[in-house]
Formats: structure tokens, sequence, C-alpha cells
């Protein structure tokens, strides 16, 4: 494989120039657009979150769009809704947000049930229903999502059966103290995230996300692997993990043949965590001789 290594490395080096610290989340969030999968981001506000979509959807020369969720947000906001044209007194369609390759839901869990519900089609389904028609979306179409871990009043969690549309849900931390010194020393030296056109960003090669997508599906994976991920997703089904456990879509997520081909030992499906590695141009998959899923602690 050779576009997948070029492409990660190229955005691994062009995103440290705006984003320090956070390796782990911006390879996860690299390995969910290799994958077309959808991302849950958990963590307090100002730890580089939103900044990681916006500048990873302009290197990968994707169009982008941002919903800051509110208690009263509406499924029209979201996937837009047909107005009259007094012109020619016919309704035209006005698209929403989601008529996009990287879409931000900010707050996720502020949103009321039923405009999640239509955010859920449009992750599932890669389409939209207005007034009984459907239209497509972008066969790059990706969910990053954020919800705060510490503030829940007026919010909606999110039931099991939706966080099973995410395939990964990455939990981000604060920064490391070296990398908190370089924040402050980085804003001292003029650096303004409101201002990424002013920064010498450059975008990967056009083509070579789909091209690095092809490739991955061209990786060879040995059956052993499935029968590995199948015992994994099993476990979680026992009664005392009745609240975590994985279902069809997470096994179908974790299988690696399917979607990712980078999964590799560690792998739990969607929710779980992809090994960032993988990511390196590794062109077969095969399970260790000593790795098998551990057994769970009694008591």
């Amino acid at each position: 494989m050779k576009a997948v290594p070029q492409l990660v490395q190229h955005i691994r080096d062009e995103m440290g120039k705006v984003v320090v610290g956070q390796t782990e989340i911006r390879d996860q969030c690299i390995i969910a657009l290799l994958c077309r999968g959808h991302v849950l981001l958990e963590g307090v506000p100002g730890i580089a979150k939103t900044l990681i979509v916006k500048t990873l959807s302009r290197l990968m020369r994707l169009s982008f769009q941002r919903v800051q969720c509110t208690s009263d947000l509406m499924p029209a906001d979201i996937v837009g809704t047909n107005i009259l044209n007094l012109a020619t007194s016919a309704f035209q369609l006005h698209q929403g947000p989601v008529f996009t390759d990287l879409l931000l839901v900010d707050e996720v869990n502020r949103m009321p049930p039923r405009t999640q519900a239509a955010l859920l089609e449009c992750m599932e389904e890669h389409q939209v229903t207005i007034d009984g028609r459907g239209y497509l979306l972008s066969p790059i179409f990706t969910v990053f999502a954020t919800q705060n871990p510490v503030e829940f009043e007026g919010t909606y969690p999110l039931p099991e059966a939706q966080l099973d549309r995410f395939l990964l849900k990455l939990q981000v931390q604060y920064p490391g103290v070296e990398d908190e010194v370089r924040l402050l020393a980085n804003v001292q030296n003029g650096f303004e995230s409101r201002e990424l056109d002013k920064i010498d960003l450059r975008p990967i090669d056009a083509g070579l996300l789909e091209q690095a997508q092809q490739e991955l599906k061209s990786v060879t994976v040995e059956e052993a692997l499935f029968s590995y991920i199948v015992q994994i997703a099993r476990r979680t089904r026992d009664d005392d993990y009745r609240r975590r456990r994985v279902g069809d879509r997470g096994r179908r997520g974790g299988r690696a043949a399917e979607d990712s081909r980078v999964a590799r030992r560690g792998e739990r499906g969607r929710g779980g965590r992809v090994a960032a590695r993988d990511l390196e141009g590794r062109d077969r998959l095969a399970r260790e001789p000593d790795a098998r899923p551990r057994q769970r602690r009694q008591g």
C-alpha cells in the first residue's frame, strides 16, 4: 500500500502545525474517515475537538459544516426544508447542513430526540427524507459529534441504540504539561485558531483519499481474525455486561474485513479503539498466536 501511509503521514505533519498534542485522537479521526464511519468525541470544552475536525476537513479537501445544538433545534434545521419560491410559485429545496462531506455536531446531547432521529437517518442511510422524498448525501458524508461529559442539565442523552451508529467513541483528555506550555507559547507567537486561512496548510493531492479507501479494501484478513473478533463481541453479551454488549453492527464494525481493514487485536467494533500503528501500510492482517480475549474477572 502506498496511498494510505502517504495520506496519514501528510495529515499528521500538517495537523501538527495547528493542533498541539492529542496524537491518538487525531489518528483515530483519520481512521474514521478511511473507514467511512462516524465519531463521537467526548470531552470538556476547549481541548481542540472542533479544531481537529475543521483542520482535517481542510487538509482532506472536504466541504465542512457545523451545527451548534440547542434544545429547540428542529429536524428541518439540519436536513433542510422546502420553501415556496415566489418568483416561480413552486417549492424549492433549501438544503440543510447535512449536505456536506464533514458535519460537526457540537453538543449532540442537547439536540432533542426528534432531531436526533433525523440525524440518524443521515448517518445510517446517507440520505434524508423531506416531504416524503429522499435526497442522497455525499458518499463521504461523515459525522463528528461532540458532547460534554460534565454538564447534563438540559440534555438528552443518546440511547444505546443511537450510540451504535458511531464507529468510534473517543475520550478526549486534557493535554499534557509540555503541550499546555507549548500552547501558551504559540498564542504568544501570534497563533489564532479562528484564522486557519493564515496558516500554511498543504491539502492532500486530489483523489488521494479515495485511493486510500480503495487500498484498504484490498487488504487480506485471515479468517482466524474474524473468529477472534466474534469472540470479543460475544463476551460483551454476558448478563453482567448487558449495558455495553456488542450487537450485529458492532461485530461488523469490528471485524475489519468489510469496512476498515485496519483493525487489529484490541478492536471492539463500533465504540472501540483501532490500533493507530496499522495506518503504516500493512497489506495483511493476522491474529497473533498468543492473542486471545482476556478472561473476565470473577467477583
